[in-house]
């Protein structure tokens, strides 16, 4: 049977630091992979925004593995957005059709599935290897997406709630539903050409709202059984997903999956949303090392100036007791 061959995208723009440190963690996960004998049969798609700094295209010279480069031309829809003292057209095509461009332009190549690694995500050592396992072990026709983070979602700090992770938690340990965390997940071919591709349009992009308020009304009806979304929340691609998400559970029986113990670690405390936090450091290189050294102390509190999102747990030490299995427990 012939190696399958799958896609990663990266969606690139103005992090390098995050992006530098994101691609040390995914070089040393893919190491692994080869280390226990699977086959790395991936290609990543490069995914750079219109503007993107150069100091993260230097970033993207220097990846090791097999890559492409998909520019982003200027939105051809930009948005003015009018402040106190002046007004700003915004040319950039933003992160949701970034990413659903990105999701067809992959899938155009992907035998069965596509990785999303945003620049503020941390892969742990065990990512692949731990992917692998899984598809090994269970049938991906049944499966919408697999999601390698499940704890940051919900154990978060917006509502104080405490992320520590529980000391008794088993790592081997996946479980089904039907939630969608975005920071580094596995998106099946089926589930995006049965759900997802439809929406990879302009009608989308340029109006979400409306998008997303319609599909809401449609499925209200399906809330009982399981259409988790308030009308009108969250109407970036993310929210997008986990709708669909639900509607693929309700519809198709296709399933969600997580892990007890997270296999990433999302770093985003600066950007959009997350303040005006800056990583230390007067150089490109101390600034990339005080963040690794952050990550791996579990710090990455220190380095957060949001108001609203106060914590970013980094990995549990429980991953170091892997046994290399998973069970899938309902």
């Amino acid at each position: 049977m012939p190696a399958t061959q799958n896609i990663i995208i990266r969606p690139v723009f103005n992090r390098p630091e995050m992006l530098k440190v994101s691609i040390d963690h995914e070089i040393l996960a893919r190491k692994r992979l080869k280390e226990v004998g699977y086959q790395d049969n991936y290609i990543t798609f490069f995914l750079i925004e219109y503007g993107t700094s150069q100091r993260c295209i230097k970033v993207i010279g220097d990846y090791p593995f097999k890559s492409r480069r998909i520019y982003r031309e200027k939105n051809p829809y930009p948005i003015t957005k009018h402040k106190k003292w002046r007004t700003e057209t915004i040319m950039q095509n933003g992160l949701t059709r970034n990413i659903m461009e990105g999701m067809k332009a992959g899938f155009s190549q992907a035998d069965d599935h596509i990785l999303i690694l945003e620049d503020d995500i941390m892969v742990h050592s065990s990512y692949f290897h731990f992917l692998s396992v899984l598809l090994d072990t269970a049938d991906l026709s049944e499966l919408s997406v697999i999601c390698t983070q499940h704890r940051g979602m919900y154990a978060n700090a917006v509502n104080n709630i405490s992320s520590e992770e529980n000391p008794s938690a088993d790592p081997s340990e996946v479980r089904w539903g039907h939630d969608y965390n975005p920071w580094g997940p596995l998106i099946s071919k089926t589930f995006f050409n049965d759900y997802i591709r439809q929406f990879a349009s302009e009608d989308y992009y340029r109006d979400r709202p409306t998008v997303i308020m319609e599909l809401d009304r449609t499925y209200a009806h399906l809330q009982a059984k399981g259409y988790k979304y308030a009308e009108g929340m969250h109407n970036e691609q993310a929210g997008l997903i986990n709708r669909l998400v639900d509607l693929a559970m309700i519809e198709k029986q296709r399933y969600a999956l997580s892990p007890s113990v997270d296999r990433t670690v999302h770093t985003g405390f600066y950007g959009a949303n997350r303040g005006k936090g800056r990583i230390p450091g007067l150089t490109f290189q101390n600034r990339c090392k005080h963040l690794a050294r952050a990550i791996e102390g579990n710090r990455l509190k220190e380095l957060n100036t949001s108001r609203k999102y106060t914590d970013y747990p980094s990995f549990s030490p429980v991953l170091d007791n892997w046994d290399e299995t998973v069970r899938i427990t309902g």
